[in-house]
């Protein structure tokens, strides 16, 4: 079960990185663990955490992102 960021093709891939590992802390400190696969994607333990990760992380400005 994995979440794939989409960033703009504006935004250099080390600070897409940025963006994804920030967003596993902020799941990590909300008691989700993920695991970072690259600078676009998550994967999850459970498709649950999954929901609750697509639902926490579609509000962002800077990405949207899809289950793959």
């Amino acid at each position: 079960m994995k979440l794939q960021f989409n960033y703009s093709e504006l935004l250099p891939v080390s600070l897409c990185d940025v963006y994804t590992h920030c967003a596993g802390v902020d799941l990590f400190v909300r008691g989700i663990h993920t695991v970072q696969l690259d600078a676009y994607t998550l994967e999850f333990e459970s498709a649950r955490d999954l929901t609750y990760a697509h639902m926490l992380l579609s509000s962002n400005a800077v990405y949207t992102v899809s289950e793959v």
